[in-house]
């Protein structure tokens, strides 16, 4: 499965630091199937303009081929969680959408 993800960064800073991005798909059991987005680099999603009151932010669209041959065909919600080891990373995602873990739900698909 190939999936993208639109990233935009509508603070004044770009990230110093690079973190790691899991995929998440947890089948009706709710058993999780994480996937490591190891080709991610968060450092790419820059700023909008600092010096332009009405500036929007770029997005910048990541694409993540993931092997899902080991899942069983049904239905998955999808989260992503970005991370440092075992420190989640707060997105500014609506706060509904965020787990326990760090994790934000964003989605379903079914697999079959």
């Amino acid at each position: 499965m190939t999936c993208q993800l639109a990233w935009r960064n509508e603070g004044f800073a770009n990230a110093h630091y690079q973190y790691d991005l899991d995929l998440i798909l947890t089948d009706a059991s709710g058993k999780d199937h994480v996937f490591a987005l190891e080709d991610f680099d968060n450092t790419k999603i820059m700023p909008k303009d600092a010096a332009d009151a009405n500036a929007v932010a770029p997005m910048l669209v990541t694409s993540h081929t993931v092997n899902l041959s080991s899942l069983t065909s049904g239905e998955y919600t999808v989260s992503v969680r970005m991370h440092k080891g075992n420190t989640p990373v707060l997105l500014a995602l609506n706060a509904s959408l965020k787990g326990d873990d760090g994790r934000y739900q964003i989605g379903n698909i079914t697999v079959q």
